[in-house]
Order: C-alpha cells, then structure tokens, then sequence
C-alpha cells in the first residue's frame, strides 16, 4: 500500500526470543516486484502456497525454512488452536464462523510446514 517491496527477510532468536527482520525498499528502486514477492506457488505434496500466506508466515521465509522458523510456526499455531478453543464457546454464529476460520488457518499452516524442506544452518 505504501509501494515498499519486501527484499529480505531473516529470524533470529535470542534468549528465548524470537526477531523477524524485515528489508524492504522502495518500489522504484526494488529488482523485483511485491506482485511477484506474493506469487502464489505449489509446494510438493500438492499443497499451495498463497499469497496470504506467503504474507503471513514470510516469502523469503517460507523459501528456506529453519529451525527457527518451524519453531516459531508451531508456537503459532499452539495459541491460535487456544484462540479457536475459546471462540467456539460462543454461542453467537459469529463467533463459530470465526472459529471455523481459524481452524482452517491452523491446518493450512499445518499443511504448509509438512511440506516445507527442513534446512539445516
């Protein structure tokens, strides 16, 4: 929205800690375009890697995966599987569309980290 571009992206983690560190540059002057950055794109396994996603977990992330990264990614998914457990004690229809979302993320994520290459560092 602001015509950056996502160049590089690396995790760190200290003390227990975890550091996304983002470069970004200015569209004009980037190599390459967000449109291409976000490009949805098959894993093996049959699954799809999309644009949300990629948004969400990291493109350049998602192209060499660490330990970290994986850490990180069941971390995640361990609180957003507490979220859905306690938005499904509603009773209101909204909260069990917002349940069943975030039970969709939870196995997409899944899904995606299954088929991710483990990259020893």
């Amino acid at each position: 929205e602001h015509h950056w571009v996502v160049v590089a992206e690396q995790l760190l983690e200290e003390d227990g800690k975890v550091y996304e560190i983002i470069t970004a540059m200015p569209q004009e002057l980037s190599p390459i375009a967000n449109e291409e950055v976000y490009r949805s794109r098959p894993l093996e396994g049959g699954v799809e890697l999309t644009s949300d996603l990629l948004l969400r977990m990291g493109p350049y992330l998602t192209d060499r995966p660490t330990d970290v990264f994986f850490a990180k990614w069941e971390s995640e998914i361990v609180k957003l599987q507490s979220v859905a457990q306690s938005i499904s004690k509603s009773d209101q229809e909204s909260s069990r569309d917002k349940a069943a979302e975030v039970e969709r993320l939870i196995v997409n994520l899944k899904e995606v980290l299954s088929c991710l290459p483990k990259v020893k560092l």
